[in-house]
């Protein structure tokens, strides 16, 4: 058995508004099981017949070998931060507009990431040093000393981020990424299959309102909002495995509405409450069908610290914290024709979570937790109902000690 790692990572410093890096990192296992119930042949040797004499098969021994389990994968980063702040500062006057304006951007984050990876299952032969060390491209990575790889992949990954910072705690964040897929597996004709699959994330745009009073007047301290949108669009290449059929191509469209909040309230032990909600929308286009599909998700928490009375003789000098929290999660879907005349129910299922936890220091060393939950899965579809209750309890000790 055999592990290797490897990493190296390069970040210059050009100025103070221009950040790049580079990172390549990779990753080579290999296993050899001596208790492998059968052995591979080696390449260009003809196997040994089973009428053979058992002389006869001594001899070819040699033309066998234990199978060989192998995976490599390469990992390379490259990205760059441009302070867009820092950026006016440099080639501008202070008093200037521009740098003002300049001010209301947060730094811009721009990266690519190329993964490669590559799996054998049963290979007769062993890896060459480049294999090992997780270099080469795409090609050395689907082929291994003449074998081709049972499966192997490269994944390509484009991000760019930033957020307009505008006043009285508001602030616009936006996102876009970008992913090209392509996957090549092993038939049973001993030929590569190949997939292919994009995914554009494309507006992934928020809102967030922060409030915090530099002093606390009122009944709250902190207050938090936010509201999004996201949308993602995918596309995906599947061919056949066994003919070559041209492949079928799948198209997915999902839209995410989320919105939430959370407040902090000056209440004695600091009492904390949050609400979230998230609608999602999901259209697959198939070859022949059309499946929509809608849900949502609800979950509220709150949270208190309260000192226990002496009258109830537990016997505890902590604060108890206990926070509660309920999640909601429904999911349905509809599958239609071509031409939208009929229609089936594939899904109509939910599950819902009912969570307290409570945990106090019963000792300046020992802390209590006790957790108590309701979980309900549900399936209309299939007309079946699952509940269960679990209750937990826990107590952690912790040790120190010191030495000369």
């Amino acid at each position: 058995e055999r592990t290797m790692f490897s990493s190296i990572s390069f970040a210059p410093v050009f100025s103070a508004w221009f950040h790049p890096r580079v990172e390549l990192a990779t990753q080579y296992e290999m296993l050899r099981d001596p208790n492998a119930r059968s052995l591979v042949v080696l390449p260009g040797v003809v196997g040994v017949d089973s009428v053979l004499a058992a002389r006869d098969s001594i001899a070819q021994a040699s033309s066998f070998a234990l199978p060989r389990r192998m995976s490599s994968a390469q990992t390379l980063y490259t990205g760059t931060a441009i302070d867009v702040t820092r950026l006016f500062a440099s080639y501008s006057r202070d008093s200037s507009a521009a740098r003002r304006i300049a001010a209301f951007f947060a730094p811009v984050d721009l990266s690519y990431t190329r993964s490669l990876l590559s799996t054998l299952d049963a290979a007769p032969v062993g890896a060459p040093l480049l294999y090992q060390l997780g270099l080469g491209n795409v090609g050395s990575f689907r082929h291994v000393n003449g074998v081709d790889a049972t499966a192997a992949g490269q994944t390509g990954t484009f991000t760019a981020a930033s957020a307009l910072l505008l006043p009285r705690g508001t602030s616009i964040t936006s996102r876009y990424s970008h992913i090209n897929t392509l996957n090549w597996i092993g038939r049973p004709d001993t030929t590569q299959a190949q997939v292919n699959g994009t995914q554009t994330r494309f507006p992934d745009a928020a809102v967030r309102w922060r409030y915090q009073p530099s002093a606390v007047t009122g009944p709250v301290t902190t207050l938090d909002a936010s509201v999004g949108y996201v949308r993602s669009d995918v596309t995906t290449s599947l061919p056949s495995l066994f003919t070559d059929a041209p492949p079928e191509i799948r198209h997915t469209h999902i839209e995410t509405f989320p919105i939430g909040g959370s407040v902090a309230w000056t209440v004695p032990g600091g009492l904390s409450t949050g609400a979230r909600y998230s609608l999602l929308r999901r259209i697959d286009s198939l070859p022949g069908s059309v499946a929509r599909s809608h849900g949502d998700e609800i979950s509220v928490d709150a949270g208190h610290a309260f000192k226990v009375p002496d009258s109830w003789g537990l016997g505890l000098r902590s604060a108890l914290r206990t926070r509660a929290s309920f999640q909601q999660t429904r999911n349905t879907t509809y599958a239609y024709d071509d031409e939208a005349t009929f229609q089936s129910r594939l899904q109509d299922n939910g599950r819902q979570t009912f969570n307290l936890t409570a945990d106090t220091n019963v000792q300046d060393n020992a802390v209590l937790t006790f957790q108590g939950s309701r979980i309900v899965n549900y399936d209309r579809n299939l007309d079946r109902k699952f509940e269960q209750i679990v209750f937990s309890m826990a107590l952690q000790i912790s040790f120190f000690g010191a030495g000369k």
